[in-house]
């Protein structure tokens, strides 16, 4: 009896040493499939997300009351987000380009 429990642990760890090595290699094959296969194309979709290009649509007329005073109007209303570590030049330089920009 006790030949045939030993004889099912000896089994059972030598399953478990075939299984870690295969687990550890499926893992590393999916690691480079989406590194290195899928690597360029995640990048790229990742760029798309922190750069962003949008068309204003044509100004739309004002909202007034019986007197004529605005209650809703068009505003044109800019958000300029800067990721530092991208930043490739000074800070004072983008602000100087920013002003003159903004100015128009």
């Amino acid at each position: 009896m006790a030949s045939v429990a030993l004889n099912l642990t000896q089994k059972r760890l030598k399953t478990i040493i075939v299984l870690i090595p295969l687990l550890t290699l499926g893992l590393l094959v999916r690691l480079f499939y989406w590194q290195i296969i899928r690597g360029p194309e995640l990048q790229t979709k990742a760029a798309r997300q922190h750069q962003t290009t949008s068309l204003l649509k044509a100004k739309r007329g004002d909202i007034t009351d019986i007197e004529g005073n605005v209650l809703a109007g068009t505003k044109n209303l800019f958000h300029l987000f800067v990721y530092k570590p991208q930043l490739e030049i000074p800070e004072t330089e983008l602000i100087e380009k920013l002003a003159v920009n903004i100015k128009q």
